[in-house]
């Protein structure tokens, strides 16, 4: 079975960093503004389920800018489901408790990967490292990395060469793709 990739994006789209080859396998959200948290969090959950049902391994999911706290919250809200994810990615993104952030940080075992700019407004800089230091606290299978990228600021992924190259050798890892 191929390995498969959620995206749920602000305005940016991730996929051009993600490795090449898993377009069958690939369900892209760009949001243009922040969603309504149960609405945005179902569209992820029902991106999830189909891929499991499909029987799509492994599973990436990636939440960027206002399409991060959907992730969070799906992941929180059904943590069953998300047993069958390995990795989630957080580019740019926080949220708060309304989006399940604890509940997230202490259900989800798979890998956590968090990329973000230092140049970002230094509230979600400090809600991101607030996030990693949970993770990073928790007892459960999974590993948690922060990167900080500079005096980068939102949206540098996509002009950013070390960040593009840091999560594109993360999802190769995540979907057993190979170097």
């Amino acid at each position: 079975p191929a390995a498969g990739v959620v995206i749920s994006a602000g305005r940016g789209i991730l996929h051009e960093a993600l490795p090449p080859g898993l377009e069958v396998a690939q369900a892209i959200r760009p949001w243009t503004r922040l969603p309504e948290p149960e609405h945005a969090a179902e569209w992820v959950i029902d991106q999830v389920e189909w891929m499991v049902k499909a029987d799509i391994d492994p599973i990436m999911v990636v939440g960027s800018s206002k399409g991060g706290p959907p992730v969070i919250l799906a992941a929180a809200l059904r943590p069953e489901l998300f047993a069958a994810v390995g990795s989630i990615v957080l580019v740019s993104t926080s949220a708060g408790d309304q989006w399940g952030r604890s509940s997230f940080a202490e259900t989800f075992s798979g890998d956590v990967l968090q990329m973000v700019g230092g140049g970002e407004r230094p509230a979600l800089v400090r809600a991101m490292m607030d996030l990693q230091k949970t993770l990073g606290n928790r007892c459960a299978a999974g590993s948690a990395h922060l990167n900080v990228y500079g005096d980068e600021r939102h949206g540098f992924l996509g002009a950013h060469e070390p960040a593009r190259a840091d999560l594109l050798d993360w999802s190769r890892g995540a979907l057993n793709l190979g170097p």
